[in-house]
């Protein structure tokens, strides 16, 4: 599976912590699917920057091969989280678009995952013409940026129905929601503390109750969350449990606070059980 996005470089201020360390999409979906043997290739861009903090991702084992070096700043954003994990977000320098060279490689499936509007929805065509599965995570194409840096939702839609002809499963974060959602044939709509639904046709899948869990960052749960169920959904999992699995794997992101730090897989475990239990459907 490869992703597609920024690699980032995050300036993180949590209610009891603070750290800067690699970020974006391409990082938080192989560091954390790596650990349930699921390898995530990046394709991305970073500044020169950004080469001294990618090494432990090799030591990780991580396949860098199609993350080019550029001359550009690495995107970089401020993360500032409330005590009860609202999220601020500042945009503090940003690499260059993607161009058709940077995607050479046959993809099987592709999540594209941008965060600072760098993948151009021309491109959308080469990534589906070289892949058996494509979802999408509009998180990058709905955001605007101020003056400041200051990240805000645009209130513009008309890229988004171009993106949903693309895409087999498309994922929004239910604060980034345009007041239309696009529709794929799957929609993955995440909701912090309440976990996400899933929208198929026309049933809607939702859990009864959130499980506890000792949240210590959610930074790239929201990423982890659409990797998650690229990859269950290329192994063959049904939808239903390919979702149950997914959510698992992002709560259990949410428990660790850097990125190279270790899961809990006994946790991922007791959390795919109780969700199981928890899933409901209307519609």
């Amino acid at each position: 599976m490869h992703v597609i996005g920024h690699i980032t470089i995050d300036h993180v201020e949590l209610p009891n912590a603070s750290y800067v360390d690699l970020g974006g999409p391409p990082i938080h979906c192989s560091t954390m699917l790596i650990h349930i043997n699921a390898p995530v290739k990046p394709i991305s861009v970073v500044g020169r920057d950004a080469l001294g903090m990618l090494n432990p991702l090799r030591g990780l084992g991580i396949d860098l091969s199609l993350v080019k070096v550029d001359e550009c700043r690495t995107t970089r954003f401020r993360l500032r989280y409330s005590a009860d994990y609202s999220r601020e977000l500042w945009l503090m320098a940003r690499c260059r678009d993607f161009k058709a060279e940077d995607i050479s490689a046959d993809l099987d499936v592709a999540v594209i995952n941008p965060v600072a509007g760098e993948f151009p929805i021309g491109l959308m065509p080469i990534v589906k013409s070289r892949s058996r599965l494509v979802a999408v995570d509009l998180q990058g194409f709905v955001r605007g940026f101020r003056g400041d840096g200051y990240v805000y939702v645009k209130a513009d839609e008309a890229p988004l129905s171009a993106i949903a002809e693309y895409a087999d499963l498309i994922k929004v974060s239910l604060d980034e929601a345009p007041g239309r959602l696009p529709r794929a044939k799957l929609t993955l709509v995440s909701q912090g503390g309440r976990l996400a639904r899933l929208i198929r046709g026309p049933r809607t899948y939702y859990f009864d109750e959130v499980p506890s869990v000792r949240v210590v960052n959610p930074t790239g749960a929201g990423d982890v969350l659409t990797c998650a169920m690229a990859h269950y959904l290329r192994l063959g999992l049904g939808e239903v449990d390919s979702f149950i699995r997914a959510v698992a794997l992002s709560m259990v992101k949410t428990t660790i606070l850097r990125p190279l730090d270790k899961p809990d897989l006994t946790l991922l475990d007791r959390l795919t059980e109780t969700l199981s239990r928890l899933i409901r459907s209307v519609g």
